[in-house]
């Protein structure tokens, strides 16, 4: 069986953003019936940080990057599509970590 073509991709450039609102659409609205006035809120501004995970380029899991008062990112918002839950794609992303470049992140 061919390995899905698995990639994790964090930044602020507005495709980063289209990927994260689209995933948290299907998620959080179509899904879970939160309305889309509560999902999205004023935190979800241009420059903002994402982290994606992109299957064969289709965003199925996604991430909003949040400054905390101690200077620090979390991680908020997390998502991810229903037919790739229990399928463990991260692992198949961690296979190559050793291969990846090491990710420093700025938030302003």
């Amino acid at each position: 069986m061919n390995e899905p073509d698995v990639e994790l991709v964090i930044g602020s450039e507005p495709w980063h953003r289209a990927c994260s609102m689209y995933v948290r659409y299907r998620v959080f609205v179509m899904e879970k019936s939160i309305a889309r006035e509560d999902e999205f809120d004023q935190y979800d501004e241009v420059g903002r940080s994402y982290a994606n995970l992109l299957v064969h380029s289709e965003p199925v899991s996604t991430g909003r990057f949040l400054l905390t008062e101690s200077g620090t990112a979390r991680l908020t918002r997390i998502a991810t599509l229903a037919h790739t839950v229990g399928r463990d794609m991260l692992g198949k992303l961690s296979k190559n970590w050793k291969n990846m470049p090491k990710i420093r992140m700025f938030c302003v």
